[in-house]
């Protein structure tokens, strides 16, 4: 038997410290990253890996097929295959307090049942209920969570001796008894409870401090359900993670090496049982895993022994890519490289991305010369960058774009930021086409440039719809919508439905085409690209009125009638129909905030080309003001009241309503309205609240008042 130092909940303190894990919290919505506002940055940058990705390639392969639940109630599941009669006779045995009266009342149960439950009350007798495997409560449900505990979780938990108050013999010999007696009966009969029988032992052998036969009941709980045993808890993957705990504290104690088993040795076993759990998809095991490795880069003497062995060193690199470790950790690491004491490095890729993130670009080079993986690639294609070598990053951008699956998602909540604040995860193929969609716009080929940006644009829309708004020509980028995106399948929105269903990349361009065309007066070309029929309709409707507002053939009040139209859907639904998807509308947020595009540029060597600057000054707002097309709606008000008699209702009433449209956010740019009115318009009672309360044009009285005004100013001139 191995003598365990009294534990204590100090037990991990020394481990926190050397793990940074941020958790980027913000007021208001989700800004993506948008790489274009800061290309050199974002270029010369590496995210942070996800230690779920990168440990995940590293585990075991699954020798059977167990289940991994860490969330069900005892309660719950061992009712489970029970009829109702039976139900309740368990639920009678529960709420019985001494075990052998309780073992009385099961009698009608399938006798495992019946034995692994009095077991199980007097087990709970004895341990403090933050200790209790089954955390037993008075309605008679139970918890797993002390069950399946492991070392992430010793704030809340002891996993040792001291968690046992007052201990009776008597209690406790009764309860290992009776689980030992599950494990005799016959196959077909202890098949229900086997497994849990043989996990509490395990238990009860982890507070006795008899290492031996822990193991040995844990080893046998997979060993059960592996051979089809009831484990609908579980039990088998958190067996694992019991029996590495074992390890664990044996390696973290410094147990003497005199007895069965060294430090070196408990780490090691360690590493490999949690990576057995994490395998069955365990995410407590993760954890466990992280602050094991944490453990090792701490040992004086052990880390290099200790990184010899395939898993740990894999596990070493994958944990620090994925920047868990503080520069103390990383230092030490570091020192192995530079005095080569670990040899045959497996996974070099990793590696030389967590060298380059530390800025290690020379080891960086040496070890990414020693890989062909996509993240190899990649790392390759920065260095390349920072040696101002571009031919050797296109290639290598190539490269990484090729072989990236579009299914890689780097998005655990793992993931740290511990280099770059605010990382939350990356799809590695959307990020290194909109990389090489920057460097292709730092070279002029702006349609090339889009067409890498628009393949990683389901991340990173902003950069995309920067280079498809204000870069492209209206005929460049119709012709790649014409050529590279075909028209999506007609989507009804549903009425009851939080979710908009318009927010592909493909509906998403082609909308953004449909606005830009409405701006250049090409209305009928931008109608089928409209993605939203309700929104097609008004662009319908909006040409309409601008049509008939042009026709020789209509009266004045009827094409003035047209104007006003056509500016009241320009003001209320400008945004729909012809805002800028980034400055200075930012129709992607639906103009409730400014964030996305640069609201200048300058010209910066391989990184902004003068051409780029041209484009983008041609492409600005007119006015280049905050909700531009409230200043066409008031134009438009302006051009209606061109048709209409001075002195008429109507007049006054679309001044009002242009003067209205700007009022409330550009005052000056308001008050020439309001001024014209004065000068030539006629009294109306609403006067007072021009601008604010404005009614409908009277059209139809309007067309009377013609003859009307041209007789007064016939009577003024000869008078």
């Amino acid at each position: 038997m191995l003598a365990f130092k009294k534990y204590k909940r100090t037990l991990l303190a020394s481990v926190i410290g050397i793990f940074l894990i941020s958790h980027a919290q913000a007021c208001g919505p989700f800004f993506s990253s948008v790489l274009v506002l800061d290309r050199k940055t974002n270029l010369t940058n590496l995210p942070a890996g996800d230690a779920y990705f990168e440990v995940g390639k590293l585990l075991p392969k699954k020798e059977f097929t167990f289940i991994a639940d860490e969330s069900s109630s005892v309660g719950t599941v061992e009712l489970v295959g029970l009829s109702d009669k039976e139900a309740e006779l368990l639920k009678a045995m529960r709420i019985i307090s001494d075990p052998a009266l309780a073992y009385e009342a099961g009698k009608g149960l399938p006798e495992a049942i019946r034995l692994y439950t009095a077991a199980a009350i007097a087990y709970n007798r004895e341990i403090t209920p933050t200790e209790n495997s089954e955390s037993e409560n008075n309605s008679g449900e139970n918890t797993t969570t002390a069950i399946q505990s492991n070392i992430v979780t010793v704030d809340e938990k002891k996993p040792v001796a001291s968690g046992i108050e007052n201990l009776n013999s008597h209690n406790l010999n009764f309860a290992r008894e009776k689980f030992l007696s599950v494990l005799a009966l016959p196959d077909s009969e202890k098949k229900l409870r086997a497994v849990w029988a043989a996990y509490m032992l395990g238990k009860m052998a982890t507070y006795d401090q008899n290492i031996e036969e822990a193991v040995k009941y844990f080893s046998m709980v997979r060993e059960l359900a592996a051979k089809g045993n009831n484990d609908n808890l579980g039990l088998a993957v958190s067996s694992y993670g019991e029996e590495a705990r074992l390890y664990y504290l044996i390696a973290t104690d410094e147990v003497p090496e005199s007895e069965k088993v060294s430090v070196q040795n408990a780490f090691l076993k360690a590493t490999e049982l949690y990576a057995q759990q994490a395998a069955y998809g365990s995410n407590s095991a993760y954890d466990s895993l992280r602050m094991t490795i944490g453990q090792v880069i701490q040992q004086d003497g052990l880390i290099a022994p200790l990184m010899q062995y395939a898993l740990i060193q894999q596990l070493v690199f994958a944990y620090a890519f994925s920047g868990y470790f503080d520069e103390n950790a990383r230092v030490a690491l570091f020192t192995l490289l530079d005095q080569q004491k670990v040899e045959h490095i497996l996974n070099a890729d990793v590696v030389a991305a967590f060298a380059y993130r530390a800025g290690r670009y020379e080891l960086a080079e040496h070890y990414v010369a020693k890989s062909k993986t996509p993240l190899a690639a990649w790392v390759n294609a920065k260095l390349a960058l920072q040696k101002g070598d571009q031919p050797r990053a296109l290639a290598a951008y190539s490269e990484a774009i090729k072989s990236f699956p579009e299914s890689e998602s780097w998005t655990s909540s793992m993931t740290s930021a511990f280099y770059n604040e605010g990382d939350s995860g990356v799809t590695p193929h959307c990020l290194v086409n909109t990389e090489m969609g920057l460097l292709q716009l730092g070279r002029n080929e702006y349609v090339q440039a889009l067409n890498y940006l628009y393949a990683g644009s389901k991340d990173y829309w902003m950069d995309t719809a920067y280079v498809a708004e204000r870069i492209l020509t209206t005929d460049e980028l119709k012709t790649f919508v014409d050529q590279h995106v075909p028209e999506p399948a007609p989507i009804q929105k549903s009425s009851d439905s939080a979710e908009d269903p318009f927010t592909s990349p493909d509906y998403l361009i082609r909308d953004l085409l449909a606005r830009r065309l409405m701006r250049e007066k090409r209305y009928g070309e931008a109608l089928p690209f409209f993605k939203n029929p309700e929104v097609r309709k008004k662009a319908k409707d909006y040409m309409a009125d601008l049509e008939k507002a042009k026709s020789p053939f209509q009266p004045k009040t009827a094409r003035a009638k047209g104007l006003y139209n056509a500016s009241v859907l320009a003001r209320y639904d400008g945004m729909d129909l012809m805002g800028f998807e980034g400055a200075p509308d930012f129709k992607v947020w639906d103009g409730m905030f400014e964030y996305g595009t640069p609201e200048n540029i300058t010209p910066d060597g391989n990184i902004i080309g003068a051409a780029e600057k041209l484009r983008f000054d041609a492409t600005k707002a007119s006015p280049e003001k905050r909700f531009h097309y409230r200043f066409i709606a008031a134009n438009l008000a302006n051009q209606a009241a061109d048709l209409l008699p001075s002195s008429s209702q109507a007049f006054a009433a679309v001044l009002c309503e242009g003067t209205n449209y700007l009022l409330a956010r550009y005052p000056d740019d308001a008050l020439p309205l309001y001024k014209r009115y004065i000068k030539e318009g006629a009294y109306v009672p609403w006067g007072a609240d021009f601008g604010q309360a404005c009614p409908e044009p009277e059209f139809s009285r309007a067309f009377f008042q013609y003859p009307l005004e041209k007789f007064a100013k016939l009577k003024r001139h000869f008078n």
